[in-house]
């Protein structure tokens, strides 16, 4: 049970990462996870009172907040131009229930174990569009405490991993994203076990999949010089 008015302090026995291991494969994902840090300072988790958007104008298009009402409710609180463009509507505002999903989808497990534990957690997808496109894209989403101190928003950043492509999204919206590799984010309470039929993203990977949207997205920039 947290103590009520304060913030999310850490246990004597757990460490605080001050240092998260900035290796995304964006520089901006680099520049949220590195501006999350900079926001929580000593505590576990940064209150949501010292997030201040014309902070991150740069970031803020990508950018989605995510807030639990309750245990099982859960209210899309922000989502940026760029997101909404690439879904193709603006769901903000909208509430949704771990009912009114699948109780075994990674999407519910992650909000819900990014805010019970805290962690992070940061995934790879493909997004396929309307238009038959395809873009890999990186998604980096950390919890933001209420004025009582418990973990209540996750924070994502989410970014089609190439400007060139991001900059002709306003004329195709996505059709369907498949995650690729998932990964949770140790910021000093541990995390959970990695979720079941998802691939465990290793920064490095060999993996073939993992492979092919880093460098699919690596032939994107190149193009876009």
């Amino acid at each position: 049970m947290l103590p009520p008015s304060s913030d999310v302090q850490a246990p004597a026995d757990m460490t605080i990462h001050s240092k998260i291991e900035l290796d995304f494969v964006e520089s901006d994902t680099n520049a949220w996870a590195q501006h999350w840090l900079e926001l929580r300072g000593s505590d576990l988790v940064p209150p949501r009172r010292r997030f201040n958007p014309m902070k991150i104008t740069a970031l803020l298009p990508y950018m989605v907040l995510i807030e639990r009402l309750s245990d099982d409710l859960f209210r899309f609180r922000l989502i940026g131009t760029n997101v909404v463009t690439r879904l193709g509507r603006d769901d903000t505002g909208f509430t949704f229930s771990r009912e009114s999903y699948d109780p075994a989808s990674p999407f519910i497990i992650t909000l819900i174990n990014v805010l019970d534990r805290p962690c992070g957690y940061h995934m790879l997808t493909e997004e396929t569009y309307r238009s038959g496109a395809k873009a890999p894209a990186e998604h980096l989403g950390l919890p933001m405490s209420d004025k009582d101190g418990k973990p209540h928003i996750v924070a994502t950043f989410s970014r089609a991993m190439s400007q060139k492509y991001s900059n002709i999204l306003h004329d195709t919206t996505m059709s369907h994203a498949t995650g690729t590799a998932h990964r949770y984010i140790d910021i000093g309470a541990g995390v959970p076990p990695p979720i079941a039929g998802c691939a465990v993203y290793v920064p490095g990977s060999r993996d073939s999949k993992v492979e092919q949207l880093t460098n699919m997205a690596s032939a994107m920039r190149k193009s876009s010089r």
